[in-house]
């Protein structure tokens, strides 16, 4: 009797043991794309691989995504609506490619004189400014995610700035708001690539230009050709921004959210400190190179502000979101006020 007892209990025993050695099911795996609004070998594009990187490591391979980088053929529309439609899962780019189709991202990004960078990352994470940030895009398949910001990044001048009426007919490289707030000081100001910078500066054809980075610049060889750098130049703090397909982010397992997220916002400090120490450098090596490193006259900075003011006023009044994003940034600053600067010194200054 006894041994019909352990007959079963020794069956058993061996099924358990060679259910052991049977190997582990294997994770299931999600493979994603991102397109990036900028090409490759540009120092955008090596972070979000650097991004990827991470998010395959901190999730033993369970989320791959590849990097396509920017191409002449996608516009951002275009780059907006492979994102809502899930052709993509991931886009990496700045607000400043879609303000034609979102103009409410203006107000996160290209606003000269508001906030510095970490106030402009304290106003998105704790300030309501993620809400309104995502409201902009008016499509509830496009999910922001996080956003970097880089340090204010000065300007060229061929001439001195000295007075308001030096700015009478100057001929200035610029974009977006800033590009506004020039012309309404009487200035002529206009897009141009990087090379149409370099070249319109070095034929006379520009007087000065906006930066785009002060390392970058450098390498372009503006110093070269503009004997003055003006390092409160009303560039705003310059945001980068992950935007995710929401049903694609949905899709992913708690976890998995969760990794993206945390790679998205070590990656995104990386960029901002490799930016300010770079920048540093930078200023230091232009300082012994002979250029001249100014800031711009009271009278022009001030009336710089006034016209920011007044031209943000008024696209505010052209939608109630607008309304409610300026307004939302007005309050923030308000609370800034009584502790410090709404602009503190920007990463250029020595």
């Amino acid at each position: 009797m006894r041994r019909c007892l352990l007959l079963p209990s020794l069956l058993l025993l061996l099924w358990g043991l060679s259910a052991c050695d049977k190997p582990p099911a294997p994770a299931q795996q999600w493979h994603w794309q991102m397109l990036s609004a900028w090409p490759a070998h540009s120092a955008e594009f090596a972070a979000a691989e650097r991004l990827v990187a991470q998010v395959a490591l901190m999730s033993a391979q369970r989320l791959q995504i590849s990097v396509v980088p920017a191409s002449d053929e996608v516009t951002p529309r275009q780059i907006l609506a492979t994102l809502a439609n899930g052709t993509v899962q991931l886009t990496y780019g700045s607000p400043n490619a879609w303000q034609t189709d979102a103009p409410g991202t203006a107000f996160s990004n290209a606003i000269p004189f508001d906030l510095s960078v970490p106030q402009l990352n304290a106003w998105l994470s704790q300030g309501g400014g993620q809400a309104l940030w995502a409201a902009s895009y008016q499509d509830p398949q496009i999910k922001p995610l996080t956003v970097a910001s880089a340090p204010p990044t000065g300007g060229w001048s061929k001439v001195e700035i000295k007075y308001l009426g030096d700015l009478h007919g100057l001929r200035i490289a610029s974009t977006g708001n800033t590009a506004e707030l020039w012309r309404r000081l009487g200035a002529n100001s206009s897009q141009h690539s990087d090379l149409q910078r370099l070249n319109g500066l070095r034929r006379g054809e520009l007087e000065a230009s906006s930066g785009g980075g002060l390392v970058h610049d450098q390498a372009l060889g503006l110093g070269q050709v503009a004997a003055y750098f003006y390092l409160d130049w009303p560039n705003p703090p310059a945001l980068l921004e992950l935007l995710a397909n929401q049903a694609a982010f949905a899709d992913l397992p708690e976890d998995l959210q969760a990794i993206l997220l945390q790679a998205s916002r070590a990656t995104n400090q990386e960029l901002l400190d490799g930016a300010t120490y770079s920048n540093a450098i930078a200023l230091d090596e232009l300082s012994k190179s002979g250029s001249q490193i100014k800031q711009l006259p009271a009278a022009v900075r001030a009336a710089l502000q006034r016209h920011s003011s007044q031209l943000l006023s008024e696209q505010a009044a052209q939608s109630e979101l607008n309304g409610r994003l300026w307004a939302s940034l007005l309050a923030f600053q308000a609370l800034l006020r009584p502790g410090m600067p709404a602009q503190a010194p920007t990463a250029l200054q020595p």
